[in-house]
């Protein structure tokens, strides 16, 4: 008998996985199949856990507004952070003028979070600046644009955008590491 149980317990949590991945892949799905603002309402009210799933898949996508919509889940549900290389490459792709028409962060100025907007250049700003040298030179110019709408003058250089990065994270008093 207890051997049985064990058995059933092990095939148990060796399953939850699984379903993790196929509910995953049905909210993709589900958000596939409907218009955009349908799709995000859907989105928005799934459980937590599902919400992140279904982030993390939407930031792989060829579509700015997808990708954005991902990264709205994210910030949500505490996960920030995660969306800033997604975020960084609309940027240097240039989606963010062409797939969001250039109001990438106006819901982050207009949230109820007062240094969320702040928070979230501080993090595309340094995600850019550490991986500089990774892009292609039309996402340089691109990146090095972005980096003079937040006040950076002159040509590229990784310690005066560090420097630059530091009088932001002063404003919302946000320690220097992060």
């Amino acid at each position: 008998m207890k051997k049985n149980c064990f058995i059933l317990s092990i095939l148990l949590i060796l399953s939850m996985p699984a379903t993790n991945i196929l509910l995953a892949d049905d909210d993709l799905t589900i958000y596939r199949s409907k218009e955009e603002i349908k799709a995000f309402e859907y989105a928005w009210q799934l459980p937590k856990e599902r919400q992140i799933s279904l982030a993390q898949h939407l930031l792989k996508d060829e579509n700015g507004l997808t990708v954005y919509r991902g990264s709205q889940l994210l910030i949500k549900n505490g996960k920030e952070s995660d969306s800033f290389p997604a975020l960084a490459l609309l940027i240097a792709e240039g989606k963010d003028k062409t797939h969001l028409n250039g109001r990438m962060g106006y819901d982050w100025v207009h949230s109820d979070d007062e240094t969320l907007a702040t928070r979230m250049v501080i993090g595309i700003l340094i995600y850019l600046n550490e991986n500089y040298m990774s892009y292609k030179a039309d996402e340089k110019e691109r990146i090095l644009t972005f980096f003079q709408g937040m006040g950076y003058q002159g040509k590229y250089d990784k310690f005066n955008v560090q420097e630059l990065i530091k009088q932001m994270q002063k404003q919302i008093k946000i320690p220097n590491n992060q």
